[in-house]
């Protein structure tokens, strides 16, 4: 095995495919390079610093999350169709819960809304008369009561 040596005479820092993959699920699941980069070790064990990490991981840190969401969705789409999952495996063929996840798809993804709105008709104060509204004003906004 040749040894890749950087200008100082250190050994120079290669990511592993393990390192790349843990790299990549970290990333999607949010959390920021400046933690990451202190679980990522190079061959004497120690972490490596913020500016190594960025420059060997920056591919797995921009579409991390891109493809869980997207491994996601694909799933989701899978399984409200009725078809096989992408990554293999049975298809779910329980109507009640590909009717919640087709649910849930139009709510997430799609911004479908399920609103209850009560209105007031005709309300009444004291002495049946119609009730005042007053206004109050919330961090700039208007409210009314």
């Amino acid at each position: 095995m040749e040894r890749i040596v950087a200008k100082g005479g250190r050994l120079r820092f290669e990511p592993t495919p393990e390192q790349r993959r843990d790299v990549e699920m970290m990333a999607a699941l949010g959390i920021p390079p400046e933690q990451m980069c202190h679980i990522v070790c190079d061959k004497n064990g120690k972490p490596i610093r913020l500016r190594t990490f960025l420059r060997h991981f920056r591919q797995e840190i921009e579409t991390g999350a891109i493809k869980v969401k997207s491994s996601v969705v694909s799933f989701i789409i899978a399984t409200i169709l009725g078809t096989a999952p992408p990554d293999g495996g049975e298809p779910i063929t329980d109507e009640r819960v590909r009717a919640k996840l087709a649910i849930l798809y139009a709510r997430a993804l799609l911004g479908w809304q399920t609103t209850a709105r009560k209105e007031l008709t005709n309300p009444t104060g004291p002495g049946g008369r119609p009730a005042p509204f007053t206004y109050r004003i919330v961090r700039g906004e208007r409210w009314r009561d």
